[in-house]
């Protein structure tokens, strides 16, 4: 997925209102994704990343501007 298609498929899902915390708030987008188990796929940005689980779903995880306050969403 490319950087455009994953801003705007998780802006769409979280305008929604399909997006959920995960992880602690001082922890950056990647930490968190791995205390839940994920792996993570790309990088996008500081605030946004794309992750799989361990059935191959994927998510999109974006945070505030230090990239930490995890808040994901399954594509």
């Amino acid at each position: 997925m490319d950087k455009k298609t994953a801003i705007d498929t998780y802006n769409d899902l979280n305008n929604a209102g399909l997006g959920f915390a995960i992880g602690e708030d001082d922890q950056t987008l990647t930490a968190a994704a791995e205390s839940e188990g994920w792996i993570v796929k790309e990088v996008y940005s500081i605030d946004l990343i794309r992750v799989t689980d361990a059935a191959g779903h994927t998510a999109l995880i974006g945070g505030d501007g230090m990239g930490r306050n995890a808040w994901a969403i399954w594509v």
